[in-house]
């Protein structure tokens, strides 16, 4: 019964803040969009004044693919899961947890390009051999729910 007072009070305390701020909430809130709408009509989806990504000449994959002259740094090292397909056969994957076969939110995205000889599908697990690693050879740019992505595009090498 000792912590009742206290809970009383802050109880009405909150009241009495949520009253008091909710006209300039409300205000805030009224230019509010969603990214994810049930609506196909992309009239009603604000600009967030992200820079905008010119179609490439790649077919098949909205965005700005830039290929390098000579491969790059390592990415990484782990295995990777396919988490979207283009139409023309280059997917995005995921980063690996070292420890689980689940992709980690907070490792990192990249594009594989498709080859003749490979083709992608969905949560597809690709293991990276021993002595062999996901090297940077360009970099991919596109937008996803209006914001401006940038993913480095990697082949799987040798060390």
């Amino acid at each position: 019964m000792k912590g009742f007072p206290f809970f009383l009070v802050g109880l009405v305390s909150g009241a009495l803040l949520t009253y008091y701020f909710y006209p300039e909430l409300n205000e805030k809130m009224k230019d509010y969009v969603p990214l994810v709408t049930d609506s196909t009509d992309t009239e009603k989806v604000k600009d967030f004044d992200t820079p905008a990504v010119e179609e490439n000449n790649e077919p098949g994959m909205p965005g700005e693919l830039t290929l390098f002259d000579e491969p790059g740094d390592v990415v990484t090292t782990k295995g990777l899961m396919v988490t979207h397909i283009f139409d023309n056969g280059a997917a995005l994957a995921d980063e690996l947890h070292e420890s689980l076969d689940i992709a980690s939110a907070y490792g990192v995205t990249v594009l594989l390009l498709c080859n003749e000889d490979k083709s992608y599908y969905d949560r597809q697990i690709i293991r990276i051999p021993a002595g062999k690693c996901a090297r940077q050879t360009g970099i991919y740019k596109y937008n996803e729910y209006g914001m401006a992505k940038t993913v480095p595009v990697v082949t799987i090498s040798d060390r």
